[in-house]
């Protein structure tokens, strides 16, 4: 989703509220609810996603973030590069990976 179009946006992963969205103000409510402490949390422990917020408290996380955030390193990433190729591979993801895994 280019940036322009976005309105509004916790920070917290790949969410977002959009411009021109019919529904703005339930979206932003949605937005908040999704990036809220208590949700990040519950994702982390009933569903296994990593939480984006890196003010959670450490001693409410899962041993397994714990173990993540100690153990991550942060890529270095070549933004020229990203803007230059990104377009192309995307193209190559949906016409040979997106949609070709097993369904739950």
């Amino acid at each position: 989703m280019p940036r322009d179009r976005i309105v509004y946006s916790t920070g917290v992963g790949r969410i977002a509220a959009v411009r021109g969205a019919k529904h703005l103000a339930a979206a932003r409510t949605y937005v908040d609810f999704v990036g809220s402490i208590e949700m990040q949390l519950a994702a982390a422990r009933e569903v296994y996603r990593l939480p984006a917020r890196l003010d959670l408290p450490a001693d409410s996380l899962p041993e397994w973030v714990r173990d993540v955030r100690r153990r991550m390193v942060v890529a270095d990433v070549d933004w020229n590069l990203l803007a230059d190729q990104g377009p192309d591979w995307m193209r190559w993801w949906d016409q040979h990976v997106r949609g070709t895994g097993t369904s739950h």
